[in-house]
Parts: C-alpha cells; structure tokens; sequence
C-alpha cells in the first residue's frame, strides 16, 4: 500500500505522536507531503526525525 498516511491526517495527529513505516518498503507514510518550507525537520539520530508545524506541534517520524 502506497501512502496510506497522508498529510491531512498527520495535520491532525497529537504532539508527540510516533509515526512509523512497517514492513518491505517505506511507502506507507506520505513523507514528500511533510517537505514543504513550512515544517522544520530536525535530526534525532539515524532514521529517526522530528517534524515540526508552525504551532510547535512535533510528531516522530520513523521512516526515512
């Protein structure tokens, strides 16, 4: 399944919320809709990042 995550519903998820990609691909998670210059990707550590909304609202993407 290909984007199954799309932007729309992470507008909408909890700060703090844990996203993540499962299984043979990473194509679950829309991850080119969350590249906009409005949100700021921070680097944790390797695969892991934090995107961060205007508001300051940051979820943990597990996926690239």
């Amino acid at each position: 399944n290909k984007n199954v995550v799309v932007r729309e519903y992470m507008d909408r998820m909890k700060n703090g919320c844990i996203v993540c990609n499962m299984g043979h691909s990473n194509t679950e998670i829309d991850v080119a809709s969350l590249r906009t210059p409005e949100l700021t990707w921070e680097r944790v550590r390797s695969q892991v990042d934090h995107v961060i909304w205007p508001d300051g609202k940051r979820i943990v993407l597990l996926a690239e």
